[in-house]
């Protein structure tokens, strides 16, 4: 049975004022096991960046490794609604390209990259969702709550991370992320 994906929200009991993280639980939807299989074909992308975090364990030593001249300092940065903010469009062209390159994709699917990017559109775009008894759509963004979601917006931050990094004059001596949370050491100046 299929189900009409529900919209709700999740308290961020971290943050003042408490606010909603806002999710669409998309399990039972009729894009939930394309999005899952696709999620399988695209997560080994993932992570081959030199910014990305495994997890807070990593960063810590990571960052346990460095000791601050007087010159720098360590900054956190957080990107605000991450999923919500991808962008639908640039994104199917950063996988398509990645399954292009990736002489492993065969291994995991028989389907070319063409075809991957396909499904991947049809999950991003097919957004709606019931709220208090009303449908809406998603115009922006991938869907919180859909399994290739987490995928699709690591694989962006890390192709956005890799052109800002390059093209800072003096690039930070450290510069690492763990999905929406980024830690780093940079001059002052």
């Amino acid at each position: 049975m299929v189900m009409v994906p529900k919209f709700y929200g999740l308290p961020k009991v971290h943050k003042p004022a408490c606010p909603l993280r806002p999710i669409v639980a998309s399990r039972g939807s009729i894009t939930y096991n394309t999005a899952k299989y696709v999620a399988n074909i695209l997560s080994p992308l993932v992570g081959k960046s030199s910014t990305h975090l495994k997890n807070s364990e990593e960063l810590v030593n990571k960052l346990s490794q460095f000791k601050l001249s007087p010159s720098e300092c360590l900054v956190s940065y957080d990107v605000t609604a991450l999923f919500t903010s991808v962008p639908v469009e640039e994104s199917l062209v950063i996988v398509k390209d990645l399954l292009t390159a990736d002489d492993t994709l065969d291994s995991r699917t028989d389907l070319n990259p063409q075809q991957v990017t396909d499904l991947l559109s049809t999950c991003l775009k097919i957004t709606y969702f019931i709220y208090d008894g009303k449908y809406y759509i998603q115009r922006e963004g991938a869907a919180m709550g859909s399994p290739v979601s987490p995928i699709i917006a690591n694989l962006f931050m890390e192709n956005f991370e890799e052109k800002a990094i390059t093209s800072f004059h003096t690039p930070p001596r450290y510069f690492g992320r763990y999905v929406d949370d980024t830690m780093v050491i940079i001059e002052r100046s």
